[in-house]
């Protein structure tokens, strides 16, 4: 998808990326793509962290909303930190009534998903944030860019994935050797 957006020279942030898995394997297929998490440890993309002050194409985050108390304080935030105008997100939603306790993505075991959307919240959000809002599924994205929702139903639609995933890969190339080798060189104190 962001690729679609952004073509090849796109630099992008996974927010609250977890462990950094997200981070690396984008960057293997050769996305530009850093990591920040205020509440985890990147041990998978470690020497590709957010620096403040950068700029990106894209912000992703995924498996995140449905985990926070201030949905709309994060996404100003991270946008905001980001100087970005686009977030690519993923979330279940429901329609009409809250669905019933046997939900299976209330996850009570666990407690940790506190936040629950509906389409028409999500559409709210979008407005707060004067962004267009694209829903497909379980993937979502709030941009500045204008698109067709049809073009982002294909796009996000997982029975099409093989078909465009190849795509990328024509124009970009992995970052694993030049990672490598970036973070084996000396720090000069930058």
């Amino acid at each position: 998808m962001l690729f679609f957006l952004f073509g090849s020279e796109g630099k992008y942030l996974d927010v609250a990326g977890g462990y950094g898995l997200f981070t690396r394997l984008m960057r293997d297929v050769g996305f530009d793509f850093f990591w920040t998490d205020k509440y985890c440890a990147n041990l998978l993309s470690r020497g590709f962290e957010f620096v403040p002050g950068d700029s990106f194409s894209a912000i992703t985050a995924f498996e995140v909303l449905e985990h926070l108390e201030d949905p709309l304080g994060f996404l100003l935030e991270s946008l905001s930190t980001a100087r970005t105008k686009t977030i690519l997100f993923s979330t279940e939603l429901f329609e009409g009534s809250p669905p019933p306790p046997s939900w299976w993505y209330y996850a009570f075991e666990t407690g940790q998903h506190i936040s629950f959307f509906q389409p028409r919240t999500l559409r709210l959000i979008a407005e707060k944030l004067g962004l267009n809002f694209f829903s497909h599924g379980s993937i979502h994205m709030f941009t500045d860019k204008k698109m067709s929702p049809l073009a982002f139903k294909v796009l996000t639609d997982r029975r099409l994935y093989r078909l465009f995933s190849w795509i990328p890969r024509l124009s970009l190339t992995s970052r694993v050797i030049p990672d490598h080798f970036s973070l084996k060189e000396p720090n000069d104190g930058n």
